[in-house]
């Protein structure tokens, strides 16, 4: 999944040192080679399979997906650092850029950092070494001032989680730091009882009402949907009927604490909201999930540790309520729904600092989520 993924992208070939008086993070497989006859900053990325063919026929997942990372975070860097040259290693000996081109996953994501990438960018094979000359860039229409990889600020928008792009995280940021709410929607109480309540006593009206209660009834169904204040998660210890999948208990603490970060950031960015595990989200059925009391101890940690920026005074911390609640059928306890209230914050919520490169020094460095706000609201240096 995509968590997972981001998961396992943090534990690899990233490097953490003090510099200053603040942590910094240097991507190590990326190194600066001071024996290039260019003048130009040369960023070595090492060795890269080129091509359409040959990149989808990679058996080696990882590896492909570390390459693209190398290029994509050498090219950001360089963006953001005046420009230079990206230089890679042909792993594939048969390779010719005229006729096999790049790959569909790095040209990808050469377009997703910037709508007209192309202007800035030349390709050059010289036998088994691949040249990627960046040219240097400004504040483009948009406003932003600074090439981004990935914002890691989410937002909610309708039954959808989605991570803001630059253009959207500067609105935000921008709105968050002059106080006004032009940017977000109008509030709305996520409280708020449905004028259609279903008749049956076994339907939960509300998502308050829901989340105040102490035991539930294992196959009951509540009567509120997935929208911008809501969201629902079956858990993967059951399969979409309810019935026991073969999965360790720490699986489904791991996928509680993967998926909470991102909802956490969007229902706080946004206006508030609910994230409930264990509850079918077509048919609305309350399944639960086999799981354990001390599991809100790490969910709770994993809230906390996630980062905030303050562009106000108070600096308070998130506002949030997590309960587990038992569900039982007529005979047996049938395990928990995990239920989550988060409160609009005051300023923003991210998921892990902003994946966004530069070059300082000799290394290749991401920003801090200070330095990247600097950048992207006042146009100043981190």
């Amino acid at each position: 999944s995509e968590t997972q993924g981001r998961k396992k992208e943090r534990s690899n070939h990233k490097k953490e040192f003090q510099l200053g008086n603040q942590m910094a993070t240097v991507d190590v497989n990326i190194r600066i080679d001071f024996e290039t006859d260019y003048n130009e900053l040369v960023l070595d990325v090492g060795k890269v399979t080129l091509g359409e063919k040959n990149r989808n026929s990679m058996k080696d997942k990882q590896r492909k997906k570390r390459q693209k990372e190398a290029v994509s975070r050498a090219m950001c860097a360089l963006l953001n650092s005046g420009g230079g040259v990206i230089k890679a290693e042909i792993e594939n000996t048969e390779y010719k850029y005229n006729e096999d081109g790049i790959g569909e996953d790095l040209e990808i994501s050469f377009s997703d950092m910037l709508p007209r990438v192309l202007n800035y960018l030349d390709f050059m094979q010289n036998a088994n070494t691949f040249l990627i000359f960046v040219k240097s860039w400004s504040l483009d229409s948009s406003g932003q001032q600074i090439v981004t990889l990935r914002t890691n600020l989410y937002s909610k928008n309708t039954t959808s989680t989605i991570v803001m792009d630059g253009t959207h995280a500067l609105a935000f940021l921008q709105e968050k730091k002059t106080g006004s709410r032009l940017f977000s929607t109008p509030k709305t109480n996520a409280m708020k009882v449905p004028t259609d309540v279903h008749e049956e006593s076994s339907v939960v009206d509300s998502p308050s009402e829901f989340f105040s209660k102490t035991k539930l009834t294992y196959r009951s169904k509540v009567n509120f949907s997935e929208s911008t204040f809501v969201a629902t998660k079956l858990v993967p210890d059951r399969d979409e009927f309810g019935e026991k999948e073969k999965s360790k208990r720490e699986d489904v603490l791991e996928f509680m604490k993967e998926e909470v970060p991102q909802y956490v950031s969007a229902f706080a960015n946004t206006d508030g909201g609910y994230l409930f595990f264990g509850i079918h989200s077509k048919t609305k059925e309350i399944i639960g999930f086999e799981g354990q009391p001390w599991y809100l101890s790490e969910i709770e940690k994993t809230i906390r540790e996630l980062p905030v920026h303050h562009f106000c005074k108070e600096k308070k911390t998130i506002n949030y309520s997590c309960k587990l609640i038992e569900v039982h059928d007529e005979e047996r306890h049938r395990g928990y729904v995990c239920a989550l209230h988060v409160d609009r914050f005051c300023c923003a919520v991210f998921v892990e600092e902003p994946d966004s490169w530069h070059v300082k020094g000799n290394h290749v460095m991401r920003f801090t989520m200070e330095e990247w706000i600097k950048r992207m609201v006042d146009g100043e240096a981190g």
